[in-house]
């Protein structure tokens, strides 16, 4: 007998899907992620590159420290020095200006010099503190005696005939003749040549101290009791080594007329 077949009924599977579209999420998937690790690595450099240039900034605007030299030294300020040397400037250095401490001195000028006459014409420059007297003399003899004056101290100025003699100091040895012997003095030289030398006499009366004026001249070996501009006395009111500095100003500044 023939067995019946009896018709199996198809089973039906479910369609598998199209691996091709799994494949192209997984590349753009890894794309996109290098693509992140791209522009993360990129923002970390240019804020390490960033920092990098802010702490350079800073080192470069940082003043030099100034390292003092506290060392005391004579005659010499103290003075800050630097690490770095100072740009030379180009720029021409401005011009100092220093306050003249005998701008608003009077003059006086004698020119009236007999032709025999061995003393010259001269200015005298003096503060206006200080009060100039002329004496009065005969017109026949042309002398000059004049006095400037400030409280006790006095300074004279003689032209005309007078005794000679010269002067000795500490450093020099007796000499027979006409002499005065005076000790410590202070020399200034004057605009002819002339080398003047003030000091006290060493046998000076205590009752009207003055001081001497001597001068020579460059070519001459001593010096003597006169100078160009006539016999010049100083009368203070006692004897002391604190001369007042106008005095010798005074000195200073006369000139000698050539």
């Amino acid at each position: 007998m023939e067995e019946e077949i009896t018709p199996q009924s198809e089973v039906s599977h479910p369609a598998k899907k199209p691996k091709n579209k799994n494949n192209f999420l997984i590349i753009i998937l890894i794309t996109l992620l290098f693509f992140a690790m791209g522009i993360t690595a990129y923002a970390v450099y240019q804020n390490s590159q960033l920092k990098k240039q802010i702490t350079k900034l800073r080192l470069t605007s940082t003043p030099n420290p100034v390292n003092l030299d506290l060392t005391p030294t004579v005659g010499k300020p103290m003075t800050g020095t630097t690490d770095t040397e100072a740009p030379k400037s180009t720029q021409p250095p401005l011009p100092t200006f220093t306050p003249n401490p005998t701008s608003d001195w009077k003059a006086y000028t004698h020119e009236n010099i007999p032709e025999y006459a061995y003393w010259q014409g001269f200015t005298l420059y003096y503060p206006p503190s200080w009060e100039l007297k002329l004496g009065e003399s005969p017109p026949e003899y042309e002398t000059l005696d004049l006095s400037l004056t400030k409280g006790d101290y006095r300074i004279n100025i003689f032209q005309g005939p007078s005794g000679g003699g010269g002067c000795l100091y500490p450093e020099d040895p007796d000499k027979d003749g006409m002499y005065m012997r005076y000790g410590k003095y202070r020399e200034i030289t004057k605009n002819d040549g002339s080398i003047w030398r003030i000091a006290y006499p060493q046998n000076m009366s205590e009752e009207a101290p003055r001081l001497g004026v001597c001068s020579k001249l460059s070519n001459d070996n001593e010096f003597n009791g006169t100078t160009p501009a006539g016999t010049i006395s100083i009368y203070v009111p006692r004897k002391t080594s604190e001369i007042p500095e106008e005095i010798y100003q005074i000195l200073e500044k006369i000139k000698i007329t050539l």
